[in-house]
């Protein structure tokens, strides 16, 4: 995974993504796929702003 800050054009706030693909899930979750994104902006002091967007696909447990 590479994660790169850029800079948003508001002096000293840097900003990013990163996406996690689900290949697999467990439990309730199982045969689960997807993605989650997560989009951030960390401030000159250090503060962070992260926000996780989730996309899971499940498979239908009726079709047995």
């Amino acid at each position: 995974m590479h994660v790169e800050g850029l800079a948003s054009g508001v002096e000293g706030l840097q900003r990013g993504a990163v996406i996690w693909e689900v290949t697999e899930g467990a439990g309730q979750f199982a045969g689960a796929t997807g993605l989650i994104t997560s989009n951030f902006t960390v401030g000159a002091k250090g503060e962070v702003v992260d926000n996780h967007y989730v996309r899971l696909y499940l498979p239908d447990q009726r079709k047995s």
